[in-house]
């Protein structure tokens, strides 16, 4: 999850509310890794208890620059030691990459956390903003992803894709990144 400061208000908001909707009515293990400046890190590690998510979810806050990279090498780092599973894993964002580790390019880092995505053979549903649609189907399409076009972020409607793409691809565990 983006908890970056452009997510702050109503945005946010709407995807705590998609993640408390996830663990009521999906019946599958759902974890939180949030990303933002420094600080990317799993929040809630994988688990059906709504108290859990919750939890993680009023601890979050939105600030700082867009770290999309790191937060997607976290997912994928956090996917693979879980092995045995599949995973679906859920980027939303409301921006481009605004920050990355180092001298890198953060527009370029998040393409090649795709690209990690794709060789792990983790499945992403990449859902975004229209202003960012040319960098979001880069990224989709170097991750083999799923790509959604938001006009804003809705739990409802992050809900009912995510319901689509889980019955599409049938049972896994729900990774919010």
């Amino acid at each position: 999850m983006d908890t970056s400061g452009s997510m702050n208000g109503k945005r946010i908001e709407e995807v705590k509310l998609l993640a408390d909707q996830l663990v009521q009515q999906m019946h599958e293990p759902l974890s939180l890794i949030t990303f933002q400046e420094s600080d990317v890190a799993v929040k809630v590690r994988a688990t059906r208890q709504a108290s859990s998510v919750r939890a993680g979810l009023r601890a979050m806050n939105a600030e700082g620059l867009t770290p999309m990279g790191e937060g997607m090498r976290a997912a994928v780092n956090y996917v693979r030691k879980r092995r045995g599973k599949k995973h679906l894993v859920i980027l939303i964002t409301d921006g481009l990459p605004t920050w990355a580790d180092g001298l890198t390019d953060p527009y370029l880092d998040a393409i090649e956390a795709g690209a990690l995505m794709r060789r792990h053979k983790i499945h992403l549903i990449c859902i975004g903003l229209e202003p960012q649609r040319e960098f979001l189907e880069k990224l989709a399409q170097t991750a083999d992803a799923s790509l959604y076009i938001v006009e804003d972020l809705n739990h409802l409607e992050l809900f009912a894709i995510t319901r689509r793409e889980k019955s599409r691809l049938g049972r896994h565990e729900v990774e919010a990144t």
